[in-house]
């Protein structure tokens, strides 16, 4: 079964993005974990084909290690991240794909249709 992890520490970006994968893709998993821990579990267990929607800030010094095990795994990594910051150059590299704040449900449906194709290979 497809599945999107979704780690948006901006809670109405979130629903937002909870509420577009839902209703164009009713078939997949959602995983919408509330606390770095529960990412970085999530993180360790998932596998293609999934997705990982992860905003660059969330879990601060873990954010690389989390990037890291989601492309051992395989699992395309949609970084999600505020215009006025910039990410260390190696973690945006790893990235499969940028949604720079700000961004419409659009946006993200046309990356996450794109994600999902190339997860399922």
């Amino acid at each position: 079964m497809k599945s999107v992890l979704i780690a948006e520490p901006d809670l109405v970006v979130r629903a937002m993005l909870a509420d577009v994968t839902g209703e164009f893709f009713p078939d997949v998993a959602l995983h919408l974990p509330t606390c770095s821990n529960e990412v970085l579990a999530l993180a360790e267990v998932l596998a293609p084909p999934a997705i990982a929607v992860l905003h660059e800030g969330l879990l601060r010094d873990y954010t690389g290690h989390c990037v890291h095990k989601l492309k051992l795994a395989k699992v395309p990594v949609i970084l999600t991240m505020n215009s006025s910051m910039r990410p260390p150059s190696r973690l945006v590299s790893q990235a499969d794909a940028i949604l720079e704040r700000p961004f419409g449900a659009s946006d993200y449906l046309e990356i996450l249709e794109r994600s999902l194709r190339w997860a399922k290979g």
